[in-house]
């Protein structure tokens, strides 16, 4: 039985080999180093639009409270055609009764 420490036969890995495998690997570290760097930063930059559309929902949200509010203590106004129309009718009542007097009279006055 061979002893686990040892390497099989046929097998030999010399220095520069292992030189260029830690060389691959430190390049594969700086690349993912930098991409790295490039997703906080993405990151960062959501985060920040994420607290800002936060804040903008709640002051939408303050607006459409304070706009129901001043709905609220609108007084319905009455649109003028509607008044000009109800004066009118108002005259045209007054002229129609006084119209009826005259006439109220001039009957008294023929039957007596």
């Amino acid at each position: 039985m061979s002893d686990p420490r040892t390497a099989p036969q046929g097998v030999v890995i010399g220095l520069p080999a292992i030189y260029a495998q830690v060389q691959e690997t430190d390049d594969k570290v700086d690349l993912l180093t930098n991409k790295i760097g490039e997703l906080v930063a993405v990151n960062r930059r959501l985060d920040s639009h994420s607290t800002t559309i936060a804040e903008h929902d709640q002051r939408i949200d303050k607006l459409e409270i304070v706009q129901a509010v001043l709905q609220a203590q609108q007084k319905p106004s009455t649109p003028w055609p509607s008044i000009v129309t109800a004066v009118a009718a108002i005259l045209s009542s007054l002229v129609t009764i006084g119209a009826l007097l005259v006439m109220g009279s001039k009957i008294a006055a023929a039957l007596s």
